[in-house]
């Protein structure tokens, strides 16, 4: 006698014989054809406008912005977070449909790898950011080895938009001025 959270079978007599109802774990989804739809819609248009925003002024502005740590990290995360908003409309689109998909076995798993990519790599990411100031707290005059293995957890975890050579030089320029 097989037992579903959401079935309505009683059990077997327990011990004392009565007959014991088990625990009902259905759970109506339905709100998440409303509200995830209205979510995502504005995660993708804030993600796109504003992430947008911070790559093209950090890559592309009148002055060049300082090539320091915190724009490193910044350029970073938002291009992390804008392939993360390209992936929303299609969601939005299949909780409107309720739970349809009909963009093909590609773009289903291609959605799936950037919202996950997005959820570790940022998690990843953030743990770098950590790593790397605890080092510049703990060494600030010689960067350890250490420091090699979060730029390379850096790479990993978001695209390569600067050279390695440019992370060193920025690190003995930070020296050079303290």
């Amino acid at each position: 006698m097989g037992w579903s959270p959401t079935s309505n079978e009683t059990t077997p007599a327990v011990a004392a014989g009565t007959p014991q109802t088990p625990p009902s774990c259905s759970v109506d989804e339905s709100y998440k054809y409303v509200f995830l739809p209205v979510c995502y819609s504005l995660t993708f248009v804030f993600s796109l406008a504003l992430n947008s925003v911070v790559l093209l002024r950090s890559c592309r502005g009148r002055r060049r912005a300082a090539r320091n740590a915190s724009v490193i990290y910044m350029v970073n995360l938002a291009a992390t977070d804008l392939m993360y908003g390209l992936s929303l409309p299609f969601l939005v689109a299949s909780y409107v449909l309720r739970d349809r998909w009909m963009f093909g076995d590609f773009m289903c798993r291609l959605v799936r790898f950037l919202f996950y990519f997005n959820i570790y790599a940022s998690i990843f990411f953030l743990t770098c950011i950590s790593l790397h100031r605890e080092f510049a707290r703990s060494w600030q005059k010689t960067p350890p080895v250490a420091l090699n293995w979060a730029m390379d957890g850096e790479y990993l975890s978001s695209p390569n938009l600067l050279p390695r050579k440019h992370v060193f030089e920025m690190w003995e320029e930070y020296l050079r001025k303290s």
